[in-house]
């Protein structure tokens, strides 16, 4: 019987070895996992930047839209450019507007403030039509008097920074005074 008892040590002795993880097995499942983890974080970095650059191109669109759909509904409504107030064909531009609002006469004053396109309505200043994380960074007016009417042509570019992004665009627009043709 001794022998018999010793097969069965040898037994116990097998299943214990077998039950656990060996030293390579541990190191090639951390290295899997490491793996993994890096691919993880690179991915949610990636997101993150582009979360971040369509975020700004979606402000610097939002602020131009709103800007020039702004200067547009103005100009086409104005009865003149007063040119001797306006700063015409250079940055940054400013456009002052002959208008009548209400039934009496006013202007509307365009202008760039600190990186921010302002509106001056009748010496009151109404506030920036831009988003506090874009900048205008060239804004030119040209007037035109020609048959066809008085046109005003707008050149603006506008620059957002949103952490490590910074993107710009350039807009152009021209408008027609209504009162011209």
């Amino acid at each position: 019987m001794p022998g018999f008892k010793q097969k069965e040590v040898k037994r116990e002795n097998m299943t214990k070895s077998s039950s656990g993880f060996t030293l390579i097995e541990m190191i090639v499942y951390t290295a899997i996992l490491s793996i993994v983890f890096v691919i993880v974080v690179n991915t949610l970095l990636v997101l993150s930047r582009s979360y971040r650059s369509i975020k700004l191109t979606n402000d610097i669109n939002n602020s131009a839209s709103l800007a020039l759909e702004r200067l547009t509904r103005d100009i086409r409504s104005a009865e003149s450019v007063n040119t001797s107030s306006s700063v015409i064909g250079s940055s940054p531009g400013e456009l002052v507007l002959n208008a009548t609002i209400d039934g009496s006469s006013t202007t509307l004053d365009f202008y760039v403030n600190n990186g921010a396109l302002m509106l001056d309505v009748g010496g009151v200043l109404l506030g920036s039509l831009t988003r506090d994380n874009i900048e205008v960074t060239n804004l030119v007016f040209r007037h035109r008097m020609g048959t066809n009417g008085e046109t005003v042509k707008i050149e603006m570019t506008l620059r957002g920074t949103e952490k490590n992004v910074i993107k710009e665009e350039n807009f152009y627009s021209t408008v027609v005074l209504r009162g011209s043709y």
